[in-house]
């Protein structure tokens, strides 16, 4: 088991063992990943150039059927209109009816116009009753027999008459495509006195449903229990007819788009949609034509390419690539990388000036090189500010302590606040002029009572003296009782300049408290702005504690 989990511990690897497969990965990775996308590219490419075929040819299918439709239907407005197949029409529905001759040759007259026009496989008349007056064929003339009450053109006839429609188009399966054509027929009181109905050949629809290779092109009927349409016509079974391409075309929509199609909506298809309407009503939509084809079928060239004996080659060629990179990896970076290894050592020994070889290399070996130097540097500085951060701490635990006896011994306040301004001075190198203010008995003055300098023994000359509370350092600390930081003198609200001490860029002044009460103030300047960190505020404040404190003894 701990074999086992050697093995596999990638850690554990030999250099080599990793480069190699460090390398394999680097290389296959991206050829996996290029590959993808190069696939998904071409995928895409052939998917839009499909789909651009698909709109193209689609809309052409679109139009050449609504062509046919609105052929039909005004041929059959035409013929209807014939000067002499009209008042034939009119006078065959009169209520006192026809001969067989004349019926005859009406059929015959008829069956002349349906070849010429090449439209409709049969037409018939048949009067408000339902009774067949004249039918005939392209290819041969009816005897006139029956009633046609039941067919589905006849009905959509009589309903149509009710709301002042003349035109109909019916569409039924029985149990071939039936496109019917239906117009009113008039008297001359223009009351309805029979129907000219046309059945469409039904070549003239299914010619234009054959699409191409793969492409499946079908219509859609409306209503409650449509039924499909392809090239070879009818298709058993409604599945494509719940389709999402199917109810798009029904609402109106035309556009070339993806979908999810089939029993379970489980196959992304491609396909154009439309829909065709009645001529005679627009509101009225007859069909939903759709052209489409799975997506899974589109042919992607990268994968044609690519098959048989290029894969073969391609694959023995970066085997072959991937066995040269491992040797120069193997050559070119384990050297280095025990250079790097002794440095690091030797830096662990506290020796940061060991030589590192390849830092001129412009490689990413040569930057590692360098950023481990500029790291060996910026460490030998983190040690260097440490030791100077241990000095500085050391110094203001030295100056507090010395504080602390100035307060344990010395009586005399004058002295005492002398030499705490002095030692401050002493101690801290930023810090140019120290001074210790105390408020007087009627808590409105702050007092100047120690400071240091030729601009302080001047200004104990003068008596100098700032009001509690006033717009200045001093007024405010002694005002609030609180630690005032002017960062900079030049941006502060607080700060008031003083002519002695003109090269003044920070200033700190902390409240010197007996209690809750304040009794005067320890104010410190210094000429670098922002001079003031929170160590030394700390070390300032303990020191001003103990003034305080020794201030109020001396007392």
């Amino acid at each position: 088991m701990n074999n086992f989990s050697r093995v596999f511990n990638v850690l554990r690897w030999p250099l080599w063992a990793k480069i190699t497969v460090g390398l394999l990965v680097a290389v296959l990775v991206p050829v996996l990943i290029s590959g993808f996308i190069i696939q998904s590219s071409f995928a895409s490419y052939s998917l839009n150039a499909q789909k651009d075929s698909l709109a193209q040819s689609g809309k052409q299918q679109l139009k050449d059927l609504t062509a046919v439709i609105q052929k039909a239907d005004v041929g059959i407005g035409i013929l209807a209109a014939s000067q002499e197949l009209s008042d034939a029409f009119k006078k065959a529905l009169a209520s006192n009816g026809t001969t067989f001759q004349e019926s005859r040759q009406i059929s015959l007259d008829i069956q002349r116009e349906v070849v010429q026009a090449g439209d409709f496989r049969a037409i018939r008349l048949i009067n408000t009753k339902g009774l067949i007056v004249a039918q005939a064929t392209t290819e041969q003339v009816f005897n006139v027999s029956g009633y046609d009450t039941k067919a589905g053109a006849f009905t959509a006839a009589k309903n149509a008459t009710q709301i002042n429609i003349d035109k109909t188009i019916t569409i039924t399966s029985d149990p071939t495509l039936l496109i019917e054509y239906t117009l009113s027929i008039h008297d001359d009181k223009n009351a309805v006195i029979g129907y000219l109905i046309g059945t469409l050949k039904e070549s003239q629809v299914l010619q234009y449903l054959n699409a191409g290779t793969g492409v499946d092109s079908y219509l859609v009927t409306a209503g409650q229990t449509p039924f499909v349409i392809n090239s070879q016509g009818i298709v058993k079974g409604n599945i494509q007819a719940d389709s999402v391409a199917v109810k798009r075309a029904f609402t109106g929509q035309s556009a070339t788009a993806t979908y999810l199609s089939g029993a379970r909506q489980n196959v992304e298809m491609l396909g154009f949609y439309g829909s065709i309407t009645s001529p005679s009503s627009p509101s009225q939509t007859l069909f939903a034509l759709v052209s489409e084809l799975p997506t899974s079928a589109i042919a992607n060239p990268v994968l044609e390419y690519l098959g048989g004996a290029r894969l073969f080659v391609g694959a023995v060629g970066l085997i072959a690539v991937v066995f040269l990179l491992v040797m120069l990896g193997n050559q070119m970076i384990i050297p280095p990388l025990a250079n790097l290894k002794e440095a690091m050592q030797a830096a662990v020994d506290g020796d940061y000036a060991y030589q590192v070889d390849d830092r001129d290399r412009h490689d990413e070996i040569g930057q590692l090189s360098a950023a481990f130097i500029d790291m060996r540097a910026h460490v030998r500085g983190l040690l260097d500010d440490l030791e100077s951060r241990i000095a500085s701490r050391t110094r203001d635990i030295s100056a507090t302590q010395e504080v602390g006896r100035f307060a344990a011994s010395q009586r005399n306040l004058q002295t005492l606040m002398e030499q705490v301004v002095e030692l401050i001075v002493e101690k801290f190198p930023d810090i140019y002029h120290a001074q210790i203010f105390l408020i007087d008995a009627d808590r409105e003055y702050a007092l100047l009572r120690a400071s240091t300098g030729e601009p302080g023994k001047i200004m104990l000359s003068r008596g100098h003296r700032l009001g509690v509370g006033s717009v200045s350092v001093i007024g405010q600390v002694t005002g609030q009782g609180e630690v005032v930081v002017a960062r900079d003198t030049g941006t502060s609200q607080v700060h008031q300049r003083n002519e002695l001490l003109p090269l003044t860029r920070a200033e700190l002044a902390i409240p010197l408290k007996v209690g809750d009460v304040t009794i005067g103030a320890l104010d410190v300047q210094s000429r670098i702005r922002d001079s003031f960190g929170k160590d030394e505020i700390a070390i300032l404040q303990t020191m001003a504690d103990q003034v305080a404190v020794a201030i109020e003894n001396a007392r």
